[in-house]
């Protein structure tokens, strides 16, 4: 199995590829690199059917590279690289042997744990480069109790009953990471260990533990210092604050990682000043990403939500109540977008949440299976005749679906 790619650029700031069609082919990844100061690394996922892509809106003074991997679940063949300014007057320059993306493949770093009541939450930085997933291994003492798939958006994950994990308390876990990127694993990084264990024991019983990978969760219920106060003497209390529930006046307690109302069960949280805000108040709620829960805020300007402390983006669902994370959205995220959207389930399609743009599943990933451009006058006309199309600002498009069902 081979592959030729084409590479031409039609206009400025446009980057046309085609490639032969090989029905030994289930599905195609391309490949392309912003080069400079601060590379840029992105992949798209194509169906086997898939002979052409086209990239639009780029900078033609900017240099990129291009490449393409074909592959049929047992194979795969890689194109060379393609150097190309967008640019009229600018030829691609291919570079004649076989891409070598293994320097281009994305690394995990700086892991730490927090080890919790029966739960470990994850965290890890992700360099520059491909990645398809990021997948991590969690293992008790030396057994593998699951390998996990995660988006390569995501940069933390909390291990709970709640996703089918269970830890033991008093019990050595450890977890490990690797970049998955086209079907192989890159990069796997060394284990971190850990033990989780009930509320206010997690420093005690981690004191053997190599500390500078663990972080404990902590709830500080104490009031803000006055640097400036007059008086000569220490106005700081002697005692810890007493926090009583602003609905029933009842005492609340740091219980299950969370500030209680031991009479009515009123739930509160801290705001980051000094302040505790009712959970059933809020506008947006608590996160789903941390221990103590953090409130949920929506970014200025947009319709973003996200945590207050991690900045984890939280996605609205779609007919249900509360919000997603992208680790728990059951079709994951799109590959037609940038930056990418959830992928939602249509009519019995699994289609881009913004786009519509249809996906399928191959190899135990999404891919794009992109709207086949017209090129024949004669279809063109008679999709615009049966109300098929439509003509838009940048020519000849097919009518949306809702389009399609009044017309039939």
């Amino acid at each position: 199995m081979s592959i030729t790619l084409q590479v031409e650029v039609p206009q400025d700031g446009t980057i046309a590829l085609s490639w032969e069609k090989d029905r030994r082919v289930r599905a195609h990844t391309l490949l392309v690199v912003r080069t400079g100061m601060v590379p840029a690394f992105n992949a798209w996922h194509l169906g086997g059917k898939t002979n052409r892509f086209v990239l639009q809106n780029l900078s033609r003074h900017q240099r990129y590279r291009v490449a393409l991997i074909a592959a049929n679940g047992e194979a795969s063949a890689i194109s060379p690289w393609f150097e190309v300014t967008p640019r009229l007057g600018v030829a691609p320059r291919c570079d004649g042997e076989a891409a070598d993306i293994v320097e281009c493949v994305s690394r995990i770093q700086n892991v730490t744990v927090m080890p919790q009541d029966q739960r470990m939450t994850v965290y890890w930085k992700r360099s520059a480069g491909f990645a398809d997933k990021v997948v991590l291994d969690i293992f008790a003492g030396d057994r593998l109790l699951r390998q996990l798939d995660i988006e390569p958006e995501v940069s933390s994950i909390s291990l709970d009953a709640q996703r089918g994990i269970d830890l033991e308390n008093g019990t050595v876990h450890s977890v490990r990471l690797h970049t998955k990127f086209s079907g192989v694993l890159h990069n796997t990084t060394d284990k971190t260990f850990c033990i989780t264990a009930a509320q206010g024991e997690e420093r005690a019983a981690n004191a053997t533990m190599a500390g500078k990978n663990l972080v404990y969760p902590t709830l500080s219920v104490m009031p803000e210092l006055c640097f400036f106060d007059d008086d000569e003497e220490d106005t700081l209390p002697t005692q810890p604050l007493s926090i009583v529930c602003g609905t029933c006046g009842s005492h609340v307690e740091w219980q299950n990682y969370q500030l209680v109302c031991r009479n009515c069960g009123a739930q509160f949280i801290p705001n980051g000043r000094g302040d505790f805000l009712d959970m059933s108040r809020l506008r947006f709620g608590t996160c789903s990403c941390c221990l103590p829960k953090k409130i949920i805020v929506q970014r200025l300007g947009s319709e973003t939500l996200a945590c207050a402390h991690s900045g984890k983006e939280h996605i609205r669902a779609s007919g249900s109540a509360g919000y997603w994370l992208i680790e728990d959205l059951p079709f994951g995220l799109c590959q037609c977008c940038r930056p990418r959207r959830p992928l939602v389930k249509v009519d019995e399609r699994i289609c881009c949440s913004k786009s519509n743009e249809r996906h399928t599943h191959e190899d135990g990933t999404w891919v794009l299976v992109p709207s086949d451009p017209v090129f024949d006058a004669s279809a063109i006309d008679d999709l615009l005749d049966q109300g098929l199309a439509e003509i838009c600002s940048t020519g000849v498009s097919r009518a949306s679906a809702a389009t399609n069902r009044r017309a039939s």
